[in-house]
């Protein structure tokens, strides 16, 4: 396990991803070079010290007009590295591609390749990506090129490419710092993979990461075994870079204190312990130094004053709180000297080197949105409970869906104590006009036969609800001619067991969720199955929380990293958004004979 101990992350202040540098424990940037498309050409050397060979890239003459080109993709780049995503897309909107020579065409994309992670939007980045001829960048931007692409492909899924761009980013990468981050992304993703296929086994450098990454993954409960497979390996990989990581890994110092902060006692008390079961799981299943813990109660004590207590007692990471109110308590921190990861989430908060984590119903109406747009849906209509949670999903979904351009047509709530929904399904479906209008039309003629048409003007539906619900609500919407429109729900329609008997009913509805609750995920020891015992002692709605505690315990050492390289975690693949916010991109799935089947989203 990567040592606890923070280092002060100079970009966690930033508002968006910025991709500039992989190195970011340095303390101070030394002054900025020109690059070389903007860089006059340099005077001609003695004939005696001329380098006969002519490197690769070579940086062109300029004119006036090319050193204003160039110096205004300066300021984009500039601007990328402050954060400013959004003005830095601005002025790259407004440079004219036609005027731009190819190297600048190549950083131009290179930029909104960057623009486009800082938002999230990973297909489009790995789009601009494509354009551009790597070979031919300055070597500077070669490393922002191959962490970008590694970047967004992780982002996408494509574990094992994601790896090969990570392989190839490690040439040009030049502090050692930055290539030990790169590699423990590598062995990361690879621990995350069923093997390799035949054909990257001829990899010989990539099957070296996969063999060591099963080492390091499943180590042997006797450490001198342990250490002997290792011994085997390092003597099979002679000059293999993941021999420097080994090194790294055995001269890491100890581990420091890490401090729980969550409910003890009160309402939220099993709440807080399943997630300490999570977390506790995680921690014994760790090989090796483990940390100290200290454990404290948020519902005796404020969080802030809890928080000063753990730093005064030694701890190196705090991890806590889980209720909103304890988190604004805690926010009134003067500074926060050891980092913290809360278990919650309040966009209100933005301070450095608090970090926040939660399973926030904004990520479910976020994914659900992007599986209906990826599969081509444009006009919506929502339903969802007739209570407070049913209209904060609903405003979340609405918002989610217009701004990605989608139109929604109409909502409809219904009652959650009811068992028959016909009455909210015809309206939404628009069914009770079309009986009307038949019931009109029978006056005249007393034999005409009724066949029930639903609206036209929809080509998908949103639902809310929990997997109890939905079992009555489904069969009643195909009952009333739903046909084939769509339906995306929220994760709530997946109580996390399988149980096919019940779940037929389910059968159609598209949903996301944490990847820990789908079989086709492999988390090792840390699996649902495997955790069984751990997970069975709580109701099946804390099923999640215990997800989030082996992510609490996984995320501490990588707060620093995750702005770089994503964690393909339990509850989602994590990254750090704007405001120090941890980003969930959950696994989409459809119910297929009364179980959930994994979904390839592929694609823009």
């Amino acid at each position: 396990m990567e040592t606890i101990h923070m280092r002060r992350y100079l970009l966690c202040t930033l508002a968006a991803y910025t991709l500039l540098s992989l190195g970011c424990s340095t303390a101070t940037k030394p002054a900025k070079k020109a690059r070389p498309v903007a860089a006059a050409p340099a005077p001609a050397k003695p004939k005696a010290e001329t380098v006969k060979t002519a490197p690769l890239y070579q940086p062109p003459a300029q004119t006036p007009a090319t050193a204003q080109l160039a110096a205004r993709l300066h300021a984009v780049e500039d601007l990328l590295q402050q954060g400013r995503a959004a003005e830095a897309k601005t002025l790259a909107d407004s440079l004219n591609p036609v005027d731009l020579d190819d190297a600048q065409k190549d950083l131009l994309n290179l930029y909104y390749a960057q623009i486009l992670l800082s938002s999230g939007e990973a297909e489009l980045a790995l789009k601009s990506l494509g354009k551009i001829t790597p070979r031919l960048l300055a070597p500077e931007d070669k490393s922002k090129y191959w962490q970008a692409q590694s970047f967004a492909l992780s982002l996408t899924g494509n574990a094992l490419n994601s790896v090969r761009a990570r392989i190839e980013l490690d040439n040009w990468l030049k502090l050692p710092k930055d290539r030990q981050d790169n590699y423990a992304a590598i062995i990361e993703a690879l621990q995350l993979l069923p093997g390799l296929p035949q054909a990257a086994q001829a990899d010989a450098q990539l099957a070296g990461w996969q063999s060591l990454a099963l080492l390091l993954k499943s180590p042997a409960a006797d450490p001198a075994i342990g250490q002997a497979a290792l011994q085997q390996w390092q003597d099979s990989h002679p000059g293999h870079p993941g021999n420097g990581y080994l090194q790294t890994l055995k001269s890491q110092p100890a581990l420091g204190a890490i401090a729980l902060l969550l409910p003890g006692s009160g309402v939220f008390a099993q709440a807080g312990e399943a997630i300490k079961a999570g977390f506790m799981a995680a921690y014994h299943s760790q090989t090796g130094s483990k940390p100290a813990l200290q454990f404290y109660d948020t519902h005796q004590t404020g969080a802030l004053e809890l928080y000063q207590q753990a730093v005064a007692a030694g701890a190196k990471l705090v991890i806590g709180p889980l209720e909103k109110d304890s988190l604004l308590n805690l926010a009134n921190a003067p500074d926060f000297p050891v980092p913290v990861l809360a278990l919650n989430v309040v966009p209100s908060i933005q301070r450095n080197n608090l970090y926040q984590f939660g399973l926030s119903p904004a990520d479910d109406a976020e994914e659900a949105v992007r599986m209906a747009m990826h599969e081509g849906g444009r006009n919506a209509i929502l339903l969802t409970p007739d209570n407070d949670a049913g209209k904060r999903t609903a405003d979340l979904l609405n918002e989610n869906w217009l701004l990605q351009d989608g139109r929604m047509v109409h909502s409809q709530t219904y009652d959650t104590r009811a068992t028959d929904h016909s009455a909210a399904i015809k309206q939404l479906l628009l069914i009770d006009e079309s009986e009307a209008r038949f019931s009109k039309i029978r006056q005249y003629f007393p034999d005409s036969q009724y066949i029930p048409r639903r609206r036209q003007d929809a080509d998908l539906l949103f639902l809310s609800a929990y997997s109890k619900e939905a079992r009555n609500i489904n069969p009643q919407l195909h009952y009333l001619q739903l046909g084939d429109l769509p339906i995306y729900a929220t994760s709530s329609v997946f109580s996390g067991i399988v149980n096919k008997q019940q779940d037929h009913d389910l059968d159609g509805i598209n949903f996301c969720d944490i990847p820990w609750v789908f079989d086709k995920t492999d988390f090792g020891p840390l699996s649902l199955s495997a955790l069984q015992d751990v997970w069975a002692k709580f109701p099946s709605s804390y099923l999640r929380l215990v997800a989030m505690g082996l992510d609490a315990f996984a995320l501490g050492p990588k707060l620093d990293q995750l702005l770089i390289t994503p964690y393909r975690g339990a509850t989602g693949n994590l990254s750090l958004a704007s405001g120090n916010r941890i980003k969930r991109e959950l696994t989409c799935a459809q119910f297929v004979n009364g179980k959930p089947q994994v979904k390839a989203l592929d694609g823009p």
